[in-house]
């Protein structure tokens, strides 16, 4: 286990860092993180927009979970996908994190930020995360575990699946849980610092890694066949000391060492990770406007990935590096071809 990581007795605690390039405000940046506030009680599933302020982007299959339930199958401690007690209260959310046969198959729930994220202005990051399974529907019981539940910032939600499909992996997350989510006893702490790049206003749930680096593998005899996660207590804010373990993040990240070659690059470039330990699993490349033009990486060799760019235009771009740690690092890079 490597020295970014933390464990407790009392709950297990993950620390991971994911560094880009900001935000702003004062407290919390966003309402309702602990999904207690609701319009309607839950009947059944895929109601996560009856969580106040909360949406089900693009398919509407994301759980929301409550003791206020009148049915077993959302409620809380004993549902069809779990029997656990809420975090903190008495709610928490639910989301499949992988489906077998397909490689877009991805729940997620989303909020508007309080305010727009500042460019260069570091966010802490804090949620609270627990495996689905023991529920009370065999049916509903996740058969996999996967690694990846985690957070990321967006201007707009997928306005649909076709569009969800084209643009839901091409960036990295900006916090997620690196190692696979596979404990059903208890909840473990999730806390990162996020440096953005743009003035994101809104925030998604779920897991943005690919299938092949989720790190799926098969933890039941459940029949469902999907990964299954829980959220609950997400905090989003610019001050250290209001999410939880948040405080003296910034003392224990360091940036990655990684080489970009070649300097310019042309039909393909090369990013290598100094810590042949911690190997590069994800290169995304985007252009001034932020929309990601090349990614995943084509080919690796050890700790380095090899990235296909004979389609770009000669200009400026941000390459983005993931490792496997969840660790990462973005660099200005400028393409030569014509």
């Amino acid at each position: 286990m490597k020295h970014i990581f933390k464990k407790t007795l009392k709950i297990g605690c993950l620390t991971l860092i994911a560094w880009g390039q900001g935000s702003a405000g004062a407290q919390s940046l966003i309402n309702n993180g602990g999904f207690e506030d609701y319009t309607t009680c839950p009947p059944s599933y895929g109601y996560a927009q009856y969580a106040t302020g909360w949406e089900n982007p693009y398919c509407g299959s994301a759980d929301y979970l409550n003791a206020c339930a009148e049915t077993g199958w959302c409620d809380v401690p004993n549902n069809a996908v779990a029997y656990q007690l809420a975090a903190s209260g008495q709610a928490y959310m639910g989301m499949a994190t992988y489906g077998a046969g397909d490689p877009y198959y991805r729940e997620v729930v989303g909020t508007d930020l309080v305010e727009p994220l500042v460019p260069g202005v570091p966010v802490y990051v804090s949620f609270m995360v627990c495996a689905g399974g023991d529920g009370n529907d065999f049916q509903n019981t996740a058969r996999y575990a996967s690694k990846g539940i985690g957070i990321r910032f967006v201007y707009g939600f997928p306005p649909s699946y076709q569009d969800y499909r084209e643009t839901f992996l091409d960036k990295p997350p900006a916090v997620f849980m690196s190692e696979v989510l596979d404990d059903t006893t208890q909840w473990q702490l999730i806390t990162g610092v996020y440096v953005p790049d743009s003035a994101y206003t809104k925030v998604m749930v779920g897991n943005f890694l690919q299938d092949s680096l989720s790190g799926v593998y098969q933890f039941t005899e459940g029949a469902w066949q999907t990964a299954y996660a829980l959220v609950d207590d997400l905090c989003i804010s610019t001050d250290p000391a209001y999410c939880p373990e948040a405080v003296g993040l910034r003392e224990h990240w360091r940036e990655p060492r990684v080489t970009i070659s070649p300097v310019p690059f042309g039909d393909q470039v090369q990013v290598r990770s100094a810590d042949e330990t911690d190997a590069v699993v994800m290169v995304t490349l985007s252009d001034a406007s932020g929309r990601s033009v090349a990614g995943s990486g084509e080919e690796r060799s050890g700790a380095s990935l090899r990235l296909n760019t004979t389609h770009l235009k000669a200009g400026i771009y941000i390459l983005h590096a993931v490792l496997t740690s969840g660790r990462s690092t973005q660099r200005t890079v400028i393409c030569t071809n014509h």
